[in-house]
């Protein structure tokens, strides 16, 4: 890298680390997880504890609701999910799962069969339009068309399916079965890097959503094969079968890692929740039961509170102004301490199960929260650290709550 692990380098994190500020209030977190369920138009809450059934968070077709294949909780705290079959995104309060507004409406910028969204690290909102196989951008406050991350059209036989910012800070895209494999994208340009997970690679067949272990690999759902298969993160090398379909597990579809580290996985094919151990992948119980509460088709499992940290940045992104890092959901009162390095790695938090630092440390600063668990750091950053590029991570070591790395380019 030159003269960025010299004075220049060390000049810029100096006068980055130079102030701490403190961020405003958010949406408070919810004890349960939420499942879309797709053959039945609407979201059920379940108790994140026991996996018993709370209630229909948002009601049948509310809105028009149609599909929902995919959903997210935004800075906002709010729920935004995606409407297959009607072609736009929905947001619902956070709280009580009322109808806010159409967020995304049909068809906006070529959206065509919208099957995931996520919030990046520019806070904006980022949507898999399955049938074009496009990744389009959103402006996360307004809901405004922005561009094409990943123009439709680009990739022949490409079906945008699950979306994720991965610990690199570049988005991964599964593409559908005919593809069968999972691109990677520059999480700040969207051009397109490389295919890491091969099309089959493994017996992968019609890969839906993937999720980044607390081991730093990465697991997809095998939609096509009844399976969980894990890789290499950055190779994308085929490591193993993590869960076979002997679990009674068909069609997984969603799959994520709870507070706990085990892995709970949506079985599509027998509208339950299945719940796995995060080392070994085997099986531990049925968490949510067959079509209980009217569940049908559900397709991922969405935490609340999340064990993830939301983390934004660098604002405005720029040298030779002050740049800002934002985190919401933390605990109120605990101190996040923002991790700055110069390359990504993965290694285990020894103290916190699940927890991963996932940049090597050149400096860190901690920084309190506000008393709805925000916080912020930031500072000037000089001209001269154009074309420096710094991993940064925020963890909240107390409440063993951490976030994915942000990779960014001055």
């Amino acid at each position: 890298m030159g003269d960025h692990g010299g004075g220049r380098c060390a000049g810029a994190i100096t006068i980055l680390a130079s102030t701490a500020l403190l961020l405003s209030a958010a949406a408070g977190a919810q004890d349960d997880i939420l499942v879309p369920g797709f053959g039945n138009d609407g979201v059920r809450s379940y108790d994140a504890s026991s996996g018993a059934f709370n209630q229909v968070f948002v009601t049948e077709a509310d809105g028009g609701l149609d599909g929902p294949h995919g959903a997210c909780i935004g800075p906002d705290g709010h729920l935004y999910v995606a409407s297959f079959h009607t072609g736009n995104v929905l947001r619902y309060d956070g709280t009580s799962g009322a109808l806010i507004d159409e967020f995304i409406g049909v068809g906006s910028g070529g959206l065509d069969g919208p099957m995931h969204c996520v919030f990046g690290p520019d806070k904006n909102f980022y949507v898999a339009s399955f049938n074009n196989g496009g990744v389009i951008r959103y402006d996360g406050a307004t809901g405004a068309f922005i561009d094409h991350f990943l123009a439709p059209g680009s990739i022949p036989s490409m079906f945008s399916e699950f979306l994720r910012f991965g610990p690199d800070g570049n988005l991964y895209v599964s593409t559908g079965a005919i593809l069968n494999g999972i691109l990677r994208l520059d999480g700040q340009t969207g051009a397109i890097i490389d295919l890491p997970v091969l099309p089959g690679a493994g017996g992968l067949t019609d890969p839906h959503a993937f999720t980044f272990g607390p081991d730093g690999r990465l697991y997809v759902a095998s939609f096509g094969s009844h399976q969980v298969l894990r890789y290499n993160t950055t190779t994308g090398a085929f490591i193993d079968e993590f869960i076979g379909p002997s679990s009674g597990l068909i069609s997984p579809h969603g799959l994520t890692f709870g507070s706990d580290a085990h892995l709970y996985v949506t079985s599509w094919g027998t509208d339950e929740v299945l719940r796995y151990d995060g080392k070994t992948g085997a099986f531990i119980d049925i968490f949510v039961s067959a079509n209980d509460g009217g569940l049908v088709n559900p397709q991922q499992v969405i935490f609340r509170p999340d064990n993830q940290l939301e983390f934004f940045g660098p604002f405005p992104g720029s040298a030779g102004v002050t740049n800002l890092w934002e985190v919401s959901g933390a605990e109120p009162g605990d101190t996040i301490s923002y991790v700055v390095g110069l390359t990504p790695v993965f290694v285990k938090v020894k103290a916190c199960l699940g927890m991963s630092l996932q940049t090597l440390p050149l400096f860190t600063v901690a920084v309190p929260t506000d008393g709805s668990g925000n916080s912020v750091f930031g500072g000037p950053v000089p001209i001269e650290a154009i074309g420096l590029t710094i991993y940064v991570q925020a963890l909240d070591i107390t409440s063993c709550l951490g976030s994915t790395v942000i990779k960014h380019t001055f």
